[in-house]
């Protein structure tokens, strides 16, 4: 029996033209896993990703891809798609969802997509994945995409504030000012947690939260939804293919972060796709930052600075790069019998 596949997009920037590529290529109506793949997941550029990949039609999202994505206005393409403006999302609850839109993006992606971020005062990675509104959907996307202030203080001012610095990454718990988040409505939050579902019977407006990559590069999904296979994408280069199967880890360590699920089978559980790596690099060290096992290369720091800004036509490379990995990620489902 083939169990259903999840797709967990990292955080990636301007990259994720990178996730685009590979779900065109993997989610094609002629794939071998298209209807196999039910839920996704994303941080930060991840989440956009992750939304409009499960919202658009094939059509649809290579239009995005083109007029919004390559083009480094991936949130405001986003934003449209949803209907939603940048006024609306003031309100901390996102209103709800007009009459004459009965089937919203919301109702569809609700238990569907899961949206990582990361909770200001605690560090805690948090998923939200339930959605009163396009609006509310909208807002835990920008609070993934928020990139804070760190409060690690700086040689000329101690207390001057500065943009989130990424030895963060290393921190197992990074904590940032609550004004420099987006608050969200408890009742977003999947798991619904007492605290959470008492925060919303009183009224109170919910917790601020930062980009998610911060704490959770590649969201895991949680139990029981993990009981199935997972597959984490990242355009950064890292340990690949089979990373965890029931009973212990294979092909050099963990590449999402929150663990590997087991299916009670002994098969596989967890492969990642990322690009394979060309460039001189640290030998045998592949630091874990917020869950994502990434070499130290060139290659790397040529993406990161990718994801920070490229022209249209590098961007467009990423997205053929992704379709193009895409293909070896089919050859590992049907070796693998995943």
């Amino acid at each position: 029996m083939s169990l259903d596949l999840s797709l967990s997009f990292s955080g990636c920037g301007a990259l994720l033209t990178y996730h685009l590529g590979v779900a065109t290529r993997l989610l094609r109506h002629s794939g071998p896993v298209a209807t196999r793949v039910t839920r996704f997941a994303g941080s930060s550029g991840g989440a956009i990703a992750a939304v409009a990949i499960a919202m658009l039609s094939r059509e649809r999202l290579l239009a995005f891809t083109e007029e919004y994505a390559v083009r480094g206005r991936a949130m405001e393409g986003i934003l449209h798609a949803l209907g939603v403006s940048a006024r609306s999302l003031s309100d901390v609850g996102g209103g709800s969802q007009p009459a004459d839109q009965p089937c919203s993006a919301a109702e569809r992606l609700s238990g569907r997509v899961f949206i990582g971020a990361t909770e200001c005062t605690s560090g805690r990675p948090a998923l939200f994945s339930r959605f009163a509104s396009n609006e509310q959907l909208a807002r835990c996307l920008v609070a993934s995409c928020t990139i804070p202030p760190s409060a690690r203080p700086t040689p000329t001012s101690p207390f001057r504030l500065m943009t989130a610095h990424p030895f963060d990454l290393l921190r197992s718990a990074p904590t940032y000012p609550e004004a420099a988040g987006v608050t969200l409505p408890p009742q977003c939050e999947w798991d619904g947690g007492e605290a959470r579902r008492a925060a919303a019977s009183s009224g109170a407006g919910g917790a601020a939260f930062v980009d998610g990559g911060l704490s959770q590069a590649a969201p895991w999904l949680p139990p029981p939804l993990s009981a199935g296979r997972a597959i984490t994408i990242s355009p950064l280069c890292g340990p690949r293919g089979v990373l965890s199967r029931r009973g212990g880890r294979g092909g050099g360590g963990g590449g999402g972060g929150g663990g590997s699920s087991d299916d009670g089978g002994g098969g596989v559980t967890h492969l990642h796709l990322c690009p394979i790596e060309t460039s001189p690099r640290i030998p045998l060290a592949a630091p874990r930052l917020a869950g994502l096992r990434l070499f130290l290369s060139l290659d790397n720091l040529r993406a990161a600075g990718a994801s920070i800004g490229a022209s249209p036509d590098e961007l467009r490379w990423w997205h053929d790069r992704g379709a193009e990995d895409a293909r070896e990620l089919e050859a590992w489902i049907e070796e693998t019998c995943i």
